[in-house]
């Protein structure tokens, strides 16, 4: 029964890694859960990470090991537990025996964020089928939002933004300082869960101390959209100076610059996108290439969905490699290589976070650490420093280069955990870039310093809470010390000291000299393949190939007409293109229609088996129906439909036209039987695993010898834990 557990989602969802490695979290923090067992039972603070299968805990935010985690599609409600304050319960309302989770915030702004999100998740966990993989028909919606620069402020002032989908934060800014028209230039992409109404964009002031998140002291103006306006506006973004106005007074406050698209991905199955998957790859990439030449104003969220694609497949360095040689080829000035807003920029900043977010914490994070402690300020400009401290600028110069000092011996000494993939794309960089402009000396380590250092370890410096290094902002002198740091990181990578518009930075020069040769050193062995094996950090990368293929889709669709005008509709790519999308927009059709046929939803696949299994072993038998008709191919049905559901017919013929010579009905999908068979099957004992496939009690007894009644839990037949799936109440929680 041992080794039948170890195989089970518990020990895969413990193979997680620390809540700062964990990508694409709805929500990271602090909570209290009681835990224990027995009488023994105590109230203790977990780190808890939400997705969007789980919610995981961890003994703290350093851990790197899930202690253990609540699998949403286990649970059907989230109520306040008016036992303790602030504190709230998941359980599932018809199972008894799943095991209840006690989970308190540190107030009622947070413990409502948090109920929200998680009954959203299980909402959507129990109506799309996520157990049984990805590629299930369906459709998600998200929100594309990007956060360009705001004015009118009427004075210099340190600002950031917030992101709430009804009123529930869901993204902030990094903080702008010192400035009456801020470029905060962030781009977010936020799923939609449910049918929210409003999303609200608030400008905040940075203040000394943070307040909770719905504290409205510090907010200087609101803006408020109709998401349904956003979804009636059609594929085009919408790019406007929106007034934010001051909640309570309602005056306005200034102007923002926002551009928002609303998205509906309808998912088919991922063997449908096979075909144009190919098509995207051939020819060294060239549709690839020709649709981010087009991606004008949505750079971000077309690198997105395809680096992730790509890297789904383990194709993802070669895209990187691709799109950046692409870019090399088309840059003229060795000055500018990418430095611009392009896909290809885009895609290397995208890859680098999805795969290097451990490797950046192993980096960086007990540095940060000892930074956020405050003990060592940083602040170099004597026009910053409150009067009579103003000799303290020497000192804190002395602070600055310390830390300075410690992050790039830390940078230097990390070759151990570098992502292999960093290394052999940084390689092909440099031999890129040497080739096309041989007679500059410096390129060749500027353009990988331009990526790991301005697009990759100086960002996470300013915004450590965005890359999952800290678990607040920092306050405003935290903050300032960061931007010291990472200004002159910044400088030491590109090889080029402090000038005369910033004189105070000017201590900082001497070192940068000093080691320039061991910045050159550096980046040269970065280019280069390791010679010694590396204890590389895995990273728990979460990608839905299906929904990526959807968004490719979705934007190859709207960027069509200017790929048609740039390169002409005769281009074979294009060619090709448009017959693929005839065939994915039959199926479009198709697949919907038979759903509803078979009596399921025609826009999103039930989680849990559409069928009943009520009745107990040793009821009477019956002899087995006939195989269902809706497994039949249906007229004008697409070729590759045609081929799925002919091969899913015969094995249900096969089935049951021989009984005779089949020893099992076990091992197939209950998808692949008629309501009528599956209870005929149920009569003969037979039941249905966590992933929805027939077993055998048979072979069951005879594997794990143990004989036990099932009994039924919400309307499907469950054997005892011996030989199914853990649930909720099995061993993957623990205290």
């Amino acid at each position: 029964m041992s080794t039948w557990k170890k195989d089970s989602k518990t020990e895969k969802a413990k193979a997680a890694l620390g809540a700062a490695q964990i990508h694409q979290s709805k929500k990271q923090g602090y909570l209290t859960k009681l835990g224990g067992k027995g009488i023994k039972k105590n109230w203790r603070q977990r780190w808890f990470v939400l997705d969007d299968q789980n919610l995981y805990y961890f003994t703290d935010d350093t851990a790197t090991k899930v202690k253990g985690y609540v699998p949403l599609s286990d649970y059907t409600t989230v109520e306040i537990w008016p036992e303790r304050k602030h504190a709230f319960k998941v359980y599932h309302k018809d199972r008894e025996d799943a095991r209840k989770f006690f989970i308190q915030a540190k107030d009622d702004d947070e413990m409502h964020d948090w109920m929200k999100l998680l009954q959203s998740g299980i909402e959507r966990a129990n109506n799309i089928v996520l157990k049984y993989g990805p590629g299930v028909f369906r459709k998600e919606r998200s929100l594309y939002i990007k956060l360009a620069e705001a004015r009118k402020l009427g004075a210099e002032k340190d600002t950031y933004c917030t992101i709430s989908i009804d009123k529930v934060q869901r993204a902030r800014t990094p903080t702008m300082w010192q400035s009456d028209m801020p470029m905060y230039l962030q781009e977010y992409d936020l799923d939609l869960e449910g049918d929210p109404e409003f999303v609200y964009v608030y400008v905040k002031e940075q203040r000394k101390k943070e307040k909770k998140a719905k504290d409205l002291s510090n907010v200087l103006g609101v803006v408020q959209i109709a998401i349904p306006s956003l979804r009636d506006g059609g594929a085009k973004p919408v790019e406007k100076w929106f007034e934010f106005k001051h909640p309570e007074t309602n005056e306005v406050a200034g102007e923002i610059r926002l551009v928002l698209q609303f998205q509906e991905a309808t998912v088919l199955p991922d063997s449908s996108y096979d075909e144009l998957f190919h098509l995207l790859l051939v020819e060294h990439m060239a549709l690839t290439k020709m649709f981010g030449s087009v991606s004008i104003k949505k750079e971000k969220i077309v690198a997105d969905c395809l680096v992730k694609a790509f890297e789904m497949r383990k194709t993802g360095v070669h895209y990187v490699k691709e799109i950046t040689a692409s870019e090399i080829a088309n840059t003229n000035d060795p000055n500018i290589i990418f430095r611009g807003n392009t896909v290809g920029t885009k895609s290397v900043d995208i890859y680098m976070r999805l795969v290097g977010l451990p490797y950046m914490a192993k980096v960086l994070k007990p540095i940060i650490d000892d930074i956020y402690k405050g003990k060592k300020p940083c602040e170099v400009d004597v026009q910053r420093l409150e009067k009579g401290k103003d000799k303290d600028a020497k000192k804190n110069a002395q602070n600055l280069l310390e830390y300075v000092k410690r992050i790039f011996e830390s940078i230097q000494n990390s070759f151990l955990w570098c992502p292999a993939s960093f290394r052999n794309i940084f390689e092909e960089l440099q031999r890129k870039v040497t080739t096309k402009f041989p007679d500059d000396p410096v390129v060749r380590y500027t353009a990988p310093s331009g990526f790991i250092f301005l697009r990759f370890f100086c960002p996470a410096l300013l915004g450590p809470k965005l890359f999952g290094l800290a678990n607040e902002h920092p306050p405003t002198a935290i903050a300032r010390d960061l931007t010291l740091i990472a200004k002159t990181l910044q400088n030491l990578a590109n090889l080029v000291p402090f000038g005369k518009k910033e004189p105070y930075m000017a201590d900082a020069n001497p070192f940068i000299e000093a080691n320039m040769p061991a910045m050159r050193a550096f980046i040269d062995k970065l280019c280069s393949p390791p010679k010694d094996p590396i204890d590389e950090i895995p990273g728990k990368i979460q990608i839905n190939f299906g929904r990526e293929m959807a968004r490719i889709h979705y934007h190859l669709l709207a960027s069509y007409d200017a790929m048609k005008e740039k390169y002409g509709e005769n281009d074979d790519k294009l060619v090709k293109l448009r017959e693929i999308f005839a065939k994915l927009d039959r199926e479009l059709h198709e697949i919907p229609q038979l759903i509803a046929a078979a009596g399921g939803n025609a826009t999103a696949i039930p989680q849990s088996p559409p069928v009943v299994l009520h009745q107990k072993r040793g009821d009477s038998q019956t002899s087995a129906p006939q195989p269902a008709a809706s497994h039949q191919p249906q007229p004008g049905m697409s070729p590759h439909l045609q081929q799925h559901f002919q091969q899913q017919e015969q094995l249900v013929q096969q089935q049951y036209q021989q009984p005779e010579q089949v020893q099992s009905y076990a091992g197939v999908h209950y998808a692949n039987y008629s309501q009528e068979q599956l209870q005929w099957l149920e009569q003969q004992g037979y039941y249905l695993d966590a992933n929805g496939y027939v077993v055998d009690p048979r072979q069951a007894v005879a594997a794990h010898d143990v004989v036990q009644d099932q009994t039924p839990v919400a309307g499907v037949y469950v054997p005892p834990d011996a030989f199914f799936l853990p649930s909720a109440s099995a061993s993957g929680h623990t205290s």
